[in-house]
């Protein structure tokens, strides 16, 4: 049985999961998996630049998992970076960092393939709907749509909206303004204008990725400390996620850090993911989606389990 580890550098989070397979396309068991909020992104937006400061975090962030990787006999580990590393002027030199943190090469993945792996993640999940599936993930820095069908992705786009971008663009100070919240559903809504009808047409399901989505459900439910059994394969209706839009947009970001299933680390991004979450589905034309908390780093574990078939 092969041992399989990935882990995902993203804009706001470090992740990582260690698996087992016996077979290629099999089922995977889920031997660990962690989450790291150092908010690498931090600052790019606005600067163009991973800081000094951010990339140390992140960095910490590696070692401990690549150590942890050793300690749990993985065989085979592979590690990805998104949004922040690839739009950012000293992104290389972090690659070069990491990869020597991790002894292997850190792959900065394009928006597409990002999409391709968080689709590969939700192919046969039997917590998620069957049939024909719209999946989207919200990062940090970047929102991915992909249209899945019979477990194939047929067309798929990258988006420059995350809610790590967003919130550094337009939201200022421990209360969130109206104009900001206009000001970020406008910027959506101006981002989704591009996605083509072909991503969107006849009957699908929707299939939310990541820690907007996945934190979303664990505030609807209250749960402290987060269960991915209860968030995995839940059904989030645009009603809860318009309540919390106004719930975020109403406290104050020391309130936020203290609600029931809401990260700290997440307390003030939160609000932003979220109203790309509405406008998504908005945009969908459907009133719920399923949540997966499943995204980049298992896709790059089936890959792993079918090329060592």
């Amino acid at each position: 049985m092969a041992r399989a580890g990935a882990i995902d550098i993203g804009t706001n989070t470090v992740l990582f999961t260690v698996a087992d397979s016996g077979v290629a396309e099999g089922p995977l068991c889920v031997v660990e998996d962690q989450c790291d909020i150092t908010r690498l992104g931090e600052g790019v937006d606005r600067t163009g630049r991973l800081s000094e400061v951010a990339v140390e975090r992140t960095l910490v962030a590696v070692s401990r998992f690549v150590s942890r990787a050793r300690e749990l006999g993985v065989s085979r580990l592979k590690a990805v970076a998104t949004a922040a590393v690839r739009v950012a002027e000293n992104g290389s030199l972090f690659v070069a960092a990491a990869s020597d943190r991790l002894g292997i090469p850190v792959e900065v993945i394009d928006g597409l393939r990002e999409a391709d792996l968080v689709a590969r993640a939700t192919s046969g999940d039997p917590a998620l709907p069957t049939g024909t599936k719209l999946v989207f993930d919200v990062g940090g820095g970047s929102t991915e749509l992909a249209r899945v069908v019979s477990n194939e992705v047929v067309d798929r786009i990258s988006l420059p909206i995350g809610a790590v971008r967003l919130t550094e663009r337009f939201i200022d100070g421990e209360l969130p303004s109206e104009r900001a919240v206009a000001q970020i559903s406008a910027c959506v809504n101006d981002a989704l204008s591009v996605v083509p009808r072909s991503l969107r047409r006849g009957a699908f399901s929707v299939v939310g990725v990541a820690g907007t989505v996945t934190t979303l459900v664990a505030v609807s439910l209250g749960l402290d400390p987060y269960e991915p059994s209860k968030v995995h394969g839940a059904r989030l209706d645009w009603r809860e996620v318009d309540r919390q839009i106004k719930l975020f947009r109403t406290t104050t970001l020391g309130e936020r850090r203290k609600m029931r299933g809401l990260a700290p680390g997440r307390a003030d991004v939160i609000l932003a993911g979220a109203i790309i979450v509405a406008r998504v589905l908005r945009s969908l034309e459907r009133g719920a989606l399923w949540a997966s908390d499943r995204g980049v780093r298992f896709g790059l574990l089936s890959e792993m389990m079918s090329e060592a078939a």
